[in-house]
């Protein structure tokens, strides 16, 4: 926490791991608001693989229980080489990615 902020830094790729943790074991939703409620979060290395159904699906959770929180992602990719990561196109195209 700084100046009574909180915040939350993780790789993405461990934060998918941790999700799909949570499907496996029903604790999904309480994982998911650890990523949620910060009052910022940081995913590095985003897009660095293509994503599964699932793992597409937890990034849109994650993005839309954010709404009125900010989502930092660190990527050596251009917004628009997102999309054919995602299996789900409309997913990729949330404008909440790219504040549109």
């Amino acid at each position: 926490m700084r100046a009574g902020h909180t915040f939350r830094f993780a790789p993405t790729s461990r934060v998918l791991a941790d999700l799909a943790g949570g499907h496996a074991d029903g604790s999904w939703a309480h994982r998911l608001r650890a990523y949620t409620k910060p009052d910022l979060l940081i995913l590095d290395d985003f897009a660095m693989r293509e994503f599964t159904p699932a793992q597409g699906d937890d990034l849109y959770e994650i993005v839309n229980e954010r709404p009125a929180r900010s989502i930092i992602v660190t990527t050596n990719r251009a917004p628009e080489e997102w999309y054919p990561l995602f299996p789900n196109q409309v997913v990729a195209a949330n404008p909440s990615w790219t504040g549109s």
